[in-house]
């Protein structure tokens, strides 16, 4: 499952108040939209919320990734696998 996101190292900072980071998602059973999304994270206060769109076919256990990078040299700073149990199919008209 997945955890706390690990706060970038001060070297990653280099003195900003913001930086820019990249969320990409990704997953062998799984289509995702957008696949990656960029956002400002602040050393304090809320950062947006990064909202993808996942489809798939599996019934059971649905394993996805995402790493989390530093946007303008795509350094990474951290990642994450989730499992999500998949009970059914929806069939959306």
């Amino acid at each position: 499952m997945g955890r706390n996101f690990t706060e970038p190292a001060e070297e990653v900072w280099q003195g900003r108040d913001e930086i820019t980071i990249r969320i990409v998602a990704s997953g062998l059973d799984a289509v995702i939209r957008p696949g990656w999304y960029d956002l400002k994270l602040r050393r304090t206060g809320r950062t947006e919320t990064a909202r993808f769109r996942v489809k798939t076919t599996v019934v059971g256990l649905l394993k996805l990734d995402l790493r989390v990078y530093l946007a303008e040299k795509m350094l990474l700073i951290d990642e994450h696998r989730l499992e999500i149990s998949v009970s059914s199919r929806l069939k959306v008209a």
